[in-house]
């Protein structure tokens, strides 16, 4: 018997009570242009959920430790160390993408170490926002607070911190080894949910140590790198975003002030 082809990208779910949603973030990674990408979904199970329905779409393989809970960057990495594609996305159980999405990115890597999408984020049915350009630059990251999603070689991709803004400190790694890295025409639909972790009356107290620590991990990591300067301004601007937020934010959800607070 022949072995199947490796795929070209793998994609990284990880899922928790994502029973709801994890279709919506699955299918239209096999549909239109993105099902003419040789791909694997990599769905990391981080409850005590089966997730047949999804288990039961092509291409679509769904992991199941035992753990519970354990976050999301440690499912993550589970997800990466059986990946077996030239090319890692990651995309969250509640989330979607365009189609066309996949190939967008691959062309826009091309050789290089990777691109990312423009970033659309949702709130209570409604798009907020499209954030984006041509370029993801250290500016633009650090602008409205927002993560950012795309593609990687996966020879090039750190591995994930389990922690609070963990993608900001992910994206701050790979710039830090690559530089700054084109935006794909194509969109990655960021939906905020009602429990989303900004809506705790604690988060403001906690993103602030987390940002901290971010700080002084990457200090340590990548001290002698030409951009650490930039990346810790990175998180210093999503530090006074937060501060804001706490000072004149009362009643607003965290995007739509930072937003208001500076429009796109």
């Amino acid at each position: 018997m022949t072995a199947a082809p490796d795929p070209l990208v793998s994609v990284l779910i990880p899922a928790y009570r994502a029973e709801e949603t994890i279709l919506r973030a699955i299918r239209p990674l096999l549909a239109g242009e993105n099902g003419t990408v040789p791909t694997e979904i990599l769905v990391e199970a981080d409850d005590d959920n089966a997730y047949d329905a999804a288990a039961a779409l092509p291409g679509v393989k769904v992991q199941r430790t035992g753990m519970v809970r354990s976050g999301v960057g440690a499912a993550r990495n589970r997800a990466l160390a059986r990946a077996r594609g030239a090319w890692v996305a990651y995309v969250d159980a509640d989330d979607a993408v365009d189609d066309g999405y996949l190939p967008g990115l691959l062309a826009t890597a091309g050789q290089g170490a990777g691109a990312f999408a423009r970033t659309a984020v949702w709130q209570g049915g409604r798009c907020l926002a499209v954030l984006g350009g041509n370029r993801l630059t250290w500016e633009e990251a650090g602008r409205h607070g927002a993560s950012w999603r795309g593609i990687l070689r996966r020879d090039l991709c750190p591995a994930f911190v389990n922690d609070l803004s963990q993608d900001i400190l992910h994206l701050a790694e790979v710039m830090l080894r690559q530089g700054e890295l084109p935006i794909a025409d194509t969109r990655y639909h960021l939906h905020l949910g009602a429990q989303t972790v900004t809506a705790g009356a604690d988060f403001a107290e906690r993103v602030e140590d987390a940002y901290l620590r971010h700080q002084a991990f990457l200090a340590r990591r990548y001290r002698d790198a030409a951009d650490l300067p930039k990346a810790l301004a990175l998180f210093d601007r999503k530090r006074a975003l937060n501060a804001a937020y706490v000072a004149r934010g009362a009643g607003r959800s965290y995007y739509d002030f930072v937003l208001a607070e500076d429009p796109v």
